[in-house]
């Protein structure tokens, strides 16, 4: 059985999946990789993961539609949902991600540090919940 939180990244460039499983990994997170919106709700049927890390950006589903399909879900609402985003982090995209119902964000400009923090912080959350 796998102790390891599971992670599951959601992007539909490949450069980025590998980065991401790459920063995870070194943490030793169990990374599950998907490679845009459709791969991920059909991983989701079957995988739990502890926390979700998905691309806003994605041609298939979008990350701001899929966060909020992932949270009107029942069987997923409790995931935590982290967003990453090329664009800057203004007060209107937060916004968009908070609607979408993520529950943290992240600029890829400060993926490396950044995203380890918010993994860290959001399954200590959970953990506490």
């Amino acid at each position: 059985m796998n102790t390891q939180p599971t992670i599951l990244v959601v992007d539909d460039e490949w450069l980025n999946r590998e980065l991401i499983e790459g920063i995870l990994s070194v943490f030793d997170y169990h990374v599950l990789l998907a490679n845009g919106g459709d791969a991920a709700l059909k991983l989701l049927a079957h995988e739990h993961p502890d926390v979700i890390v998905m691309d806003v950006r994605m041609p298939d589903i979008d990350g701001y539609t899929l966060c909020r399909m992932v949270k009107d879900n029942p069987q997923t609402a409790q995931i935590p949902v982290i967003m990453i985003t090329a664009l800057e982090l203004t007060a209107t995209e937060k916004q968009r991600i908070i609607e979408a119902g993520a529950n943290d964000m992240v600029s890829r400009m400060a993926l490396s540090k950044g995203l380890v923090e918010k993994v860290g912080q959001q399954l200590a959350q959970k953990l506490a919940s």
